[in-house]
C-alpha cells in the first residue's frame, strides 16, 4: 500500500465523492464540505485535491454531457476507485484503533 498516510483535506475529499456518488463534481463536493465542517471551504483547493487524488489513482474523473447549468460546459465528475477505498479502510481502521486506545470520549 505504500507509506503515504491520507491528509485529513484529502479524507474529507474523498469521503464527499462517495456520499454525493454520481452527483460528485468540484462545486458540489465545495458545498458538502463547507455544509458537513461548518466551514468555508475554498474551491481552489478542492478541484486541486480531486486533481492531486485521481493523480494518485485513488479518484477516477468521468468527463459528463453538457450541462446548460454550467453554460454548456461538459462537467467532470469524480468516484472513488478500488485504491481509494483501500486507503479511506485503512484510515478508518488506523483512528478506531487509536481512539480505542485512549479509551474515552474527548468532550
Amino acid at each position: 500500500m505504500g507509506r503515504y498516510i491520507l491528509g485529513e483535506f484529502e479524507h474529507l475529499v474523498l469521503l464527499a465523492v462517495l456520499q454525493l456518488r454520481d452527483d460528485a463534481y468540484g462545486v458540489s463536493v465545495t458545498e458538502l464540505l463547507s455544509e458537513q465542517t461548518d466551514q468555508d471551504v475554498a474551491q481552489a483547493a478542492v478541484y486541486l485535491t480531486l486533481r492531486r487524488l485521481e493523480k494518485k489513482g485513488w479518484l477516477e474523473g468521468h468527463t459528463a454531457a453538457r450541462s446548460p447549468s454550467s453554460g454548456g460546459r461538459p462537467r467532470k465528475t469524480y468516484s472513488v476507485t478500488a485504491e481509494g477505498r483501500t486507503r479511506l479502510a485503512h484510515a478508518q481502521s488506523t483512528l478506531r484503533s487509536m481512539w480505542s486506545a485512549i479509551g474515552e470520549e474527548l468532550s
